[in-house]
């Protein structure tokens, strides 16, 4: 289990073309080439959307071969700070054994495991870049794909920036920087929120 903190920014229609600035943007906090990985990633809850009234998401996301089953939950701010539990899974089913080491760990009725379910699976390709600045080490993802769920598909483009070391502060700074050149706002997941809602 782990402690995650991250904030991500929405970015508004037509901004494609100023996500080809970003890396100039960065300037010399920018540590390193971006790489480009593919993920699929599959999103469970009930029926009832029980995980989400109790603030917590699972989903499983794959990377090549490799397969991810990560737990989410809130820890002190709805908006960057999170505990966070990840295991690799074989399969496209939630694995309830490792769970119980989460903030799931109350909510794992009989029920609740034989009614979750596959809510939504987001397909994006993402950029990643390495931030260095004097006082963090941050990771900075573009996210570009789309959401499908009850037979709708819809378009997504985030920049998503997480701390792997030193100040949360910095998130904040790197976030109002990049919103001066690219058009984006702060995100809450309301979409991915419609998109589940059926």
């Amino acid at each position: 289990m782990s402690h995650e903190h991250e904030l991500k920014l929405e970015l508004h229609p037509g901004s494609a073309t100023a996500l080809s600035r970003i890396p100039r943007l960065l300037g010399r906090d920018l540590a390193g080439p971006g790489r480009i990985e593919r993920l699929e990633s599959l999103y469970f809850d009930t029926p009832g959307r029980t995980l989400r009234e109790h603030g917590i998401s699972l989903r499983i996301r794959g990377n090549g071969k490799q397969k991810l089953q990560t737990i989410k939950w809130l820890e002190r701010s709805e908006l960057f700070d999170r505990g966070e539990s990840e295991t690799e899974v074989s399969g496209k089913k939630p694995d309830w054994k490792a769970a119980r080491r989460t903030a799931i760990a109350p909510l794992l009725s009989k029920k609740l495991r034989r009614s979750a379910e596959p809510l939504f699976k987001a397909n994006v390709r993402r950029t990643i870049y390495p931030i260095e600045t004097e006082t963090a080490k941050i990771e900075l993802a573009v996210d570009s794909g789309s959401i499908d769920a009850n037979g709708r598909s819809e378009r997504i483009r985030e920049v998503e920036l997480e701390l792997k070391a030193g100040q949360p502060a910095e998130l904040f700074r790197i976030a109002r920087e990049l919103s001066k050149t690219i058009p984006a706002r702060l995100c809450r997941a309301a979409r991915r929120k419609e998109a589940t809602s059926s």
